[in-house]
């Protein structure tokens, strides 16, 4: 059974857990920042007490999943900066 699990870690070339929280700075942040779109768009939407119009909702949730598929051009030097990453988070 040991020798399978070996197999399949070698295969997806995962030496060790820890490994799998090392990514690069923009790809977690973005990573962190899509599960808020997500719920944040749910929210507005579907909201029982609609306190926003639909379309300036609608406008507000566009802009900001533009936004973050927009982060997949920002080039990776500006994600060592926390006055750039910080206000993403």
């Amino acid at each position: 059974m040991s020798a399978s699990i070996a197999t399949v870690l070698a295969h997806f070339s995962v030496s060790k857990p820890a490994a799998i929280l090392e990514v690069p700075k923009k790809t977690a942040i973005i990573r962190l920042r899509w599960p808020v779109v997500l719920l944040g768009s749910y929210l507005l939407l579907y909201s029982s007490g609609a306190r926003l119009d639909p379309v300036i909702a609608h406008g507000f949730l566009l802009f900001y999943l533009l936004s973050n598929a927009g982060l997949y051009w920002v080039d990776e030097k500006l994600f060592s900066s926390s006055r750039f990453y910080a206000p993403l988070v």
